[in-house]
C-alpha cells in the first residue's frame, strides 16, 4: 500500500483501493459489492460575484443590432472559471440586476463568453418605469480549455440614452426604491456560474 490508500473487504480477502484523484470521493460501486472512487455528484463546481454599485451606460446598441462587444457598454460583474471535466459537462449561467432607463427607449443587458455575446434581456423604459435583466444559458464544456471567462453587461440603449443597472432611471440607488421582488429594496446584480456533469 501507498499512502492515502484503503484496506476493503473482498469476495474472501482485504484488499488494496488505491487512493482516487483529486477531487473524487469514495462511493458504493455499480454493483453493490465493493467501493470505488468517483465523482461525488452532478456539481462539479460553483463559482459567483455580486456587485451593489451602479452601473451605467449610454452605448447605442442600434436596436441590439450592432455595438455588444465585450468593447462596448459597461461590465456589471464576471467570473473565471475552468471546466473540471471538459467534455463531458455544461456550464449553467444565471445572472440579474435591475435596470433604470432614462428616455422611450429599449435597454438591453447582454450574457458575454469570451467575446462572444450568448444571450441577452431587454425592458421598455418609459417616465419613471424600472426592468428587471434577469439571463439564463447553458454553454456545453466540449472544447474549452483554460480559464473562461461569463460577464454580465449593461448594453445600452436603442439610441444611446443613458442606462443604469442596479439603479433607477435617474441614476440613483435602486436599494432606495423598494421596486425589488415583492415589493422589497433590490439587493444588487449577480451572476453565478456552476458546471454540471452531462
Amino acid at each position: 500500500t501507498t499512502q492515502g490508500d484503503l484496506i476493503v473487504r473482498g469476495a474472501s480477502a482485504n484488499e488494496r483501493l488505491a487512493i482516487g484523484a483529486a477531487g473524487k470521493v469514495l462511493k458504493v460501486n455499480s454493483s453493490a459489492n465493493g467501493y470505488e472512487f468517483a465523482d461525488g455528484g452532478k456539481i462539479l463546481q460553483v463559482v459567483k460575484a455580486r456587485g451593489t454599485g451602479i452601473y451605467s451606460s449610454s452605448n447605442d446598441n442600434q436596436n441590439y443590432r450592432a455595438n455588444l462587444g465585450t468593447s462596448n457598454g459597461t461590465s456589471c460583474v464576471s467570473v473565471n472559471i475552468t471546466p473540471q471535466s471538459a467534455g463531458s459537462s455544461t456550464f449553467f449561467i444565471w445572472c440579474q440586476g435591475r435596470m433604470g432607463i432614462s428616455g422611450n427607449l429599449m435597454g438591453s443587458c447582454t450574457l458575454m463568453h469570451g467575446s462572444r455575446k450568448i444571450a441577452g434581456a431587454h425592458g421598455n423604459g418609459y417616465s419613471a418605469d424600472a426592468g428587471n435583466a434577469s439571463i439564463f444559458a447553458y454553454v456545453p464544456t466540449s472544447g474549452l480549455s483554460g480559464s473562461q471567462t461569463f460577464d454580465f453587461r449593461n448594453h445600452g440603449t436603442r439610441g444611446g440614452s443613458a442606462m443604469y443597472v442596479n439603479a433607477n432611471n435617474s441614476g440613483q440607488d435602486a436599494n432606495l426604491a423598494g421596486t425589488g421582488a415583492n415589493g422589497s429594496n433590490n439587493t444588487g446584480v449577480h451572476i453565478t456560474v456552476m458546471e454540471i456533469l452531462d
